[in-house]
């Protein structure tokens, strides 16, 4: 089959920062293909690179034997290229019926006519298309009134509208209840197989990939690791190593732990759900951290571990269960009353202040006359000190993870919450920063650490959790995860 499209060598950097660094994959017509990788390998951009949202630093994008690197994402919408986004982006104040219909009629540039009412034209496609995707019993209702998986799927009707050859889907099945996925995935394959559609889409849920997917492209790091059929990449051993962190330095790593005794509880979350919106992502999550110990909270991207590690800090609130630290009720508190608790808390996307220094940095968040001084946050973190002049943005983004962690550790907390530490760093870095961490452990900082790198969050923490599709899916030791090859398979591996 001949390609449809085909994307060579891509490349594109935020700040300094290349999130995207020579992707290449191809789609034939009549094919689909899903892109996967762990959190921040660069899926998202590459789709927006693809699409015309952004514009490449280097590298080219054909589309139907066109390069169209250069060309406006409302051209190559026009070429045929569809589009979908990981939050779905609907008119909620018009119903199903005129969202379909707007976007035909701006696909056929009816969107005004001086003598005619614009509601006479491409009435018959918008039907059809809400006959198509299922919706057609919906077509008088707001769409703000449908479900999530109704929302995502009116989403895809948009997407249609504009008769496209490629539809690109960013996590389509993302927050929908399992028989939500299982329509998505269906209409999906039927408009592939009866419709002659090629599909371009990237997907946590590794089960709807290898059940939907004729052919799978990994990326890690803003690279392209592997490609081939769902059979071939879940036997590929790079791309193990991806997801699990490296084999080969877990049995490295393999020790016998001397498990804690068992201090007081200081973190207790009972019975936790929690949604963006309308789309329910964690479900029943419950989890207890006790004084003095660093605790694993794994999963693969989407799997809930940010959500969890938000709603204890209260950026996403629970609708339903308790967060309780040193026996205060958390739920309710806004984010810095949590954090004057002894709350401290170190994002994955670091959420420092570009424009400031790194000095200006920790100054801001200095609170008390704890441990941590200024002083010791240099000596954990030297290169800081070496740098404590530089503005953040002039940063490395391993620099950046060590100062969002300093920054966090000048409040003086007595539990530390850190989303993907490693994400994004070279191995070398990886190394030194799991080094800082065990230090901080030594400190006696209790730590709940979420990660996908497997094998450094074994070589981190005592004991933790599995999450998958927002359920907690195992708890035990280190070595219980290290001899549970099911889970592993299951909830941790492609």
């Amino acid at each position: 089959m001949a390609d449809l499209l085909r994307v060579q060598d891509l490349w594109r950097s935020y700040g300094g920062f290349p999130a995207v660094r020579g992707a290449s994959l191809r789609v034939a017509a009549g094919e689909v293909v899903a892109v996967i990788g762990p959190n921040g390998a660069g899926k998202t951009t590459l789709f927006n690179l693809i699409t015309g949202v952004l514009l490449p630093d280097r590298g080219r994008v054909w589309f139907a034997g066109a390069d169209v690197t250069r060309w406006p994402a409302h051209r190559r919408c026009r070429a045929g290229v569809g589009r979908t986004f990981q939050i779905a982006n609907v008119f909620p104040r018009l119903s199903v019926f005129d969202n379909v219909h707007a976007a035909c009629l701006a696909h056929a540039r009816k969107g005004f006519e001086l003598l005619r009412a614009a509601r006479r034209f491409a009435v018959d496609e918008a039907r059809r298309i809400l006959q198509l995707t299922g919706l057609e019993a919906y077509a008088d209702r707001l769409a703000g009134t449908l479900s999530h998986g109704d929302q995502r799927i009116l989403e895809i009707a948009l997407a249609l509208a504009s008769r496209p050859r490629l539809l690109v889907l960013d996590e389509p099945t993302a927050g929908m209840s399992p028989e939500e996925t299982i329509s998505t995935l269906q209409l999906i394959a039927r408009l592939n197989r009866e419709h002659g559609l090629s599909v371009l889409f990237c997907e946590h849920d590794m089960e709807v990939v290898f059940s939907t997917a004729h052919r799978v492209v990994v990326m890690h790091q803003g690279r392209t690791i592997a490609e081939g059929t769902p059979g071939e990449v879940r036997s590929n051993p790079e791309v193990q190593r991806a997801y699990l962190g490296g084999e080969e330095a877990e049995a490295a790593e393999a020790r016998t732990r001397t498990e804690r005794s068992g201090g007081p509880v200081m973190l207790d979350v009972e019975g936790v759900h929690a949604y963006y919106g309308l789309s329910h992502v964690l479900f029943d999550v419950s989890l207890q951290v006790q004084e003095g110990e660093a605790v694993f909270l794994l999963g693969r991207n989407g799997a809930g571990k940010s959500t969890t590690l938000k709603s204890v800090v209260g950026l996403v609130p629970p609708r339903r269960g308790s967060v309780r630290y040193r026996g205060h009720d958390l739920t309710g508190l806004s984010p810095h009353q949590v954090a004057r608790l002894g709350v401290g808390y170190v994002p994955d996307d670091r959420r420092i202040f570009p424009d400031l220094t790194v000095l200006e940095n920790l100054e801001v968040a200095a609170r008390g006359t704890g441990y941590w001084t200024l002083e010791r946050v240099f000596e954990l973190f030297p290169v800081l000190r070496e740098k404590r002049h530089h503005r953040g943005s002039h940063l490395s983004g391993g620099e950046q993870k060590m100062l969002a962690i300093a920054r966090a550790l000048v409040g003086n907390p007595d539990l530390l919450l850190l989303d993907e530490p490693m994400e994004g760093l070279a191995p070398r870095l990886v190394r030194v920063l799991e080094e800082r961490i065990q230090q901080l452990k030594a400190q006696g900082l209790t730590v709940l650490l979420a990660e996908q790198n497997v094998a450094s969050a074994l070589r981190l923490a005592d004991r933790g959790y599995v999450i998958d599709d927002g359920r907690i899916r195992f708890e035990g030791s280190v070595q219980e995860l290290r001899e549970n090859h099911e889970v592993r398979r299951r909830y941790l591996m492609v």
